[in-house]
């Protein structure tokens, strides 16, 4: 007999990595409002850019940054781990973006957590993301982007 709670668990896993592919897609086709459409209103969203922090993604700054790329940007996630709780779930993992700015690729590894929360119309919603690439403590303080998994 099957387990119907693991059978609930790997439904939720696939719908949880299918945000990440859509958003992997929104960024791949310079999309900011595919992009926002998966995070929660509230989130609290960590990433390169400056703040530190800010709540919600807003398509147009998105839009803008997506747009300074010549083409495509592809985000490859590697190593997502899911751990999952009822109507949250806990990812990790490492991301690789890679862009082309003048006809030169352009690529770096960074550590990525997000929480997602599963909304009153069961669709996944990202709640927090918190993206970081290491910086060199050699005193230069220069973002380690030469480093690999």
């Amino acid at each position: 007999m099957s387990d119907p709670a693991a059978k609930a668990s790997e439904a939720d896993a696939r719908a949880i990595q299918a945000v990440f592919a859509a958003i992997a897609h929104g960024f791949r086709d310079r999309d900011a409002a595919v992009i926002a459409r998966h995070y929660a209103r509230d989130a609290i969203v960590a990433d390169l850019a400056p703040p530190l922090q800010r709540q919600g993604v807003e398509p147009g700054p998105l839009q803008e940054w997506l747009d300074g790329w010549d083409g495509p940007v592809i985000l490859t996630h590697k190593d997502i781990l899911v751990d999952l709780s009822g109507d949250q779930a806990v990812c990790h993992g490492l991301v690789h973006t890679e862009v082309l700015r003048g006809g030169e690729a352009i690529g770096w590894w960074a550590r990525a957590t997000t929480v997602l929360r599963r909304a009153d119309d069961g669709q996944w919603m990202v709640t927090l993301e918190h993206v970081s690439v290491p910086f060199h403590t050699d005193g230069s303080f220069r973002a380690a982007l030469d480093l690999k998994p």
